[in-house]
């Protein structure tokens, strides 16, 4: 079953490291992306199993992670 992950990233090339560094790993990962901490909350509650992981900017547009 795949871990959960939700990335919180305002760059898109960091976003997509951050996606293709899991991806290696070789574990089986359903990751979740966004650039703001709005999007973020907005994937929280619609995410009905939940996240695993998070992994989060501290310096977003929007607020601090």
């Amino acid at each position: 079953m795949p871990r959960n992950v939700l990335i919180v990233e305002d760059n898109p090339e960091f976003q997509w490291l951050l996606t293709k560094s899991l991806q290696m790993t070789g574990q089986p990962w359903s990751v979740t992306t966004c650039g703001n901490i709005r999007d973020a909350f907005r994937q929280i509650e619609a995410h009905i199993d939940g996240f695993d992981l998070a992994l989060i900017d501290i310096g977003l547009p929007d607020g601090n992670g």
